[in-house]
């Protein structure tokens, strides 16, 4: 199982700080928060010295129409150099995800992330 280097969960932390929440890494080594609007934001590490942000709605989705709406969400975003993962978890709920390694894991990409992250899964 991969974990977040020592330099990222700093970073997490420091966001958490920002926020004015508290941090606590899981037993499997990621970090998660939940807001009332945005939803759960969630930070893991993966295999590949790589770490994955995501944000998960608390809606559910039980249709096409909602499933090819939450599709259309993501993709390429040229202006942040990033790609938007579009995903349902096993509640049926929406997730949204965008990946970087380790050295490109910073305050302001995580901030920016979770702001992108917030912005197009809240959108209509």
């Amino acid at each position: 199982m991969a974990h977040l280097s020592p330099s990222v969960a700093a970073t997490i932390r420091q966001f958490a700080d920002h926020m004015d929440i508290e941090a606590f890494e899981a037993t499997d080594g990621a970090y998660s928060f939940n807001f009332e609007r945005s939803g759960r934001l969630s930070i893991v590490a993966a295999q590949d010295d790589a770490v994955v942000v995501s944000l998960t709605a608390s809606v559910i989705i039980e249709d096409m129409i909602g499933y090819a709406s939450h599709a259309a969400r993501g993709g390429h975003l040229p202006e942040r150099g990033m790609l938007l993962h579009t995903g349902i978890n096993r509640a049926g709920q929406p997730v949204l995800a965008v990946r970087t390694t380790t050295r490109g894991f910073d305050m302001p990409f995580l901030q920016q992330s979770f702001e992108i992250l917030s912005q197009r899964l809240n959108s209509n």
